[in-house]
């Protein structure tokens, strides 16, 4: 124990019987019998355990002890510590997963973008169709076209603005 208790609680005759920690000590270091008693900490003070209840105590005491300390080591943080008598520790959480808003903005620019692409040339979309459907780099795509590369990127950018131009009419 870190700390003095301020009281220990001894089973004599089947009830429990308050002693202090000098008298605790004491009878420890003078009586054989008495300090194989088994003690446990409750709210500052000691209490007089059998084994077996002793042993379960601990048991629980350490796998407790095992659990915080993987969850330091994983940086998990329980939802409890967010709540206060305002708050609710769900109210700190935003579910990224499912932002609708987002989703259906994202799906009306796809459709719009998908509408706007015929309005390129053959050569346009086949550049815009290598790079961002089949994931060409735009060296490889240099390299196939037998082109510089710094005329591939330029011309993606022009297509770009182009795209843009069409989206914000």
């Amino acid at each position: 124990m870190k700390y003095a208790p301020k009281k220990v609680f001894i089973k004599e005759n089947e009830i429990f019987i308050e002693i202090t920690n000098e008298e605790h000590e004491s009878r420890k270091a003078t009586d054989e019998q008495y300090a194989k008693r088994w003690f446990i900490p409750l709210q500052g003070c000691l209490l007089e355990v059998d084994e077996q209840f002793y042993n379960e105590y601990y048991k629980e005491y350490e796998r407790n002890r095992y659990l915080a300390a993987l969850d330091r080591r994983n940086k998990l943080l329980s939802i409890d510590a967010f709540d206060s008598e305002d708050d609710n520790g769900t109210d700190f959480i935003v579910d990224e997963d499912q932002d609708v808003i987002q989703q259906v903005t994202d799906k009306l620019m796809i459709e719009k973008l998908r509408s706007v692409l015929p309005l390129l040339s053959d050569d346009e979309r086949e550049l815009i169709d290598a790079i961002y459907f089949r994931g060409c780099s735009e060296r490889d795509y240099a390299r196939e076209k037998g082109i510089y590369h710094n005329a591939v990127h330029k011309k993606k950018q022009r297509i770009l603005e182009k795209l843009k131009n069409f989206l914000e009419n």
